[in-house]
């Protein structure tokens, strides 16, 4: 690899990064972490944090696939753990967003079009071996998200170690928004992106903020169904169709409900806006 190939995956590894840390920055957002308002379990100092491992494992991502990696998807999230533990982060702060945008950064080597980037990284993660399935298991494991549950199906549970298959079969058997986007050609989180790519002049915040209220008010959240049922999933969905956002956080909060995934998925979509950028100033497509 030469000097220059090295410096744009680093480029393009920290922008593909950056929507995991303006997602948790923006406000309003009912019932997530902002700039504003955090969690029991996490505020916005800790996606602070989080962002730095996901930088990490996107930008060994860009370098793997630029070298010709057999799987530079298990290398992006091997390297995306080793900060996590290394930054001393002990419980789940954005699993999601690191399983959606480091595939993205594994596609970035040549600058392709947003939409090419979102189909060559779901390729990359059919094509994945079974050590990037290892490495999303050791995830699983190490950060405990609060959703995770004893796992009943055709995979072994995360307690009796890895599968034998590549992630993207892992990941294609798994009831799960996120999981979902990335084998599938992130159909959800490229709406999200057209959504604020037409909000951008209200700015950046605001155009996070919509995309985030669109989402919630029309697609029910897979992370919040696991933890509370699908039940809740289906009345936060009204909600968000009938409520204005403040009265929106005062309920959600109140109950303690989480739209996660759908947090994860506006996040990839932030990463998308930011790459977008990136290249364009670069004179690519």
């Amino acid at each position: 690899m030469t000097p220059s190939q090295a410096y744009e995956c680093v480029a393009l590894g920290s922008a593909l990064s950056l929507g995991a840390l303006l997602e948790p920055l923006a406000h309003p957002k009912p019932g997530a972490v902002t700039r504003v308002q955090g969690q029991a379990d996490k505020g916005i100092f800790d996606f602070a944090l989080h962002h730095e491992a996901v930088e990490r494992g996107a930008i060994r991502a860009c370098v793997s696939a630029a070298e010709g990696s057999e799987d530079p998807i298990a290398d992006g999230l091997e390297a995306y753990l080793d900060a996590v533990r290394g930054l001393g982060l002990r419980t789940n702060v954005g699993l999601g967003q690191a399983l959606l945008i480091v595939p993205l950064a594994a596609a970035s080597p040549g600058r392709p079009g947003v939409r090419a980037l979102c189909e060559r990284a779901s390729e990359l993660v059919r094509r994945s071996t079974p050590r990037a399935s290892a490495a999303y298991y050791r995830a699983l494991a190490a950060l405990a998200p609060s959703h995770l549950g004893r796992y009943w199906g055709p995979l072994p549970d995360v307690s009796q170690g890895a599968p034998s298959v590549g992630l993207g079969e892992v990941l294609g058997l798994v009831d799960d928004l996120v999981s979902q986007e990335a084998v599938n050609g992130y159909r959800l989180t490229l709406r999200a992106y057209e959504l604020m790519r037409g909000r951008l002049t209200e700015g950046i915040e605001e155009a996070i903020s919509g995309a985030f209220l669109w989402l919630a008010s029309s697609t029910p959240d897979s992370l919040l169904a696991r933890s509370r049922g699908a039940r809740a999933s289906l009345i936060a969905m009204a909600e968000a169709s009938l409520l204005g956002a403040e009265e929106l956080d005062r309920a959600w909060r109140s109950r303690g409900w989480n739209l996660g995934s759908l947090l994860d998925i506006v996040a990839a979509a932030t990463s998308l806006i930011s790459y977008e950028i990136h290249v364009k100033l670069k004179g690519g497509n």
